[in-house]
């Protein structure tokens, strides 16, 4: 096998991690949602935070936990963040099995998702909560 066509194999998920980095340069967190849950534990513990939330809201007190922490630095999650979404087609495609077609269908799956509707309520606190358990599914499915 050439060398060339032996990359050319990853010019999928460059594409991805490239598309992503550019997308996570752009993103302004701190908006929404993101602002609540920045300061859900400024007056109380964590521990009174997420017993709180679970008796009363909700029942995602691990990804909760996660997002009042990582919030409160943005630059970390922003690097988490591109790391996950620049790794979700490799998930993908191991999942099915990899190839030089699988590899270019995780990408297209994941470049096709319309990523920007996840800022709505707040960057953070929607990739946190939704994308971060989603791609772990996949991690640990793989």
């Amino acid at each position: 096998m050439r060398k060339s066509s032996r990359y050319a194999a990853y010019l999928p998920f460059v594409l991805v991690a490239v598309i992503g980095l550019v997308y996570h340069a752009g993103m302004k967190p701190m908006a929404g949602d993101d602002i609540f849950f920045r300061d859900a534990t400024k007056d109380t513990t964590l521990w009174a935070y997420l017993t709180q939330r679970y008796l009363t809201w909700t029942s995602r007190v691990v990804s909760e936990c996660v997002l009042v922490n990582v919030i409160q630095c943005p630059l970390l999650w922003r690097i988490i963040d591109f790391l996950l979404f620049a790794t979700l087609p490799l998930l993908l495609s191991g999942l099915f099995g990899g190839g030089k077609t699988m590899n270019w269908c995780a990408a297209a799956a994941v470049l096709i998702f319309p990523f920007h509707d996840m800022g709505t309520a707040g960057w953070i606190t929607t990739t946190v909560t939704h994308f971060w358990p989603f791609w772990g599914f996949f991690m640990w499915r793989g």
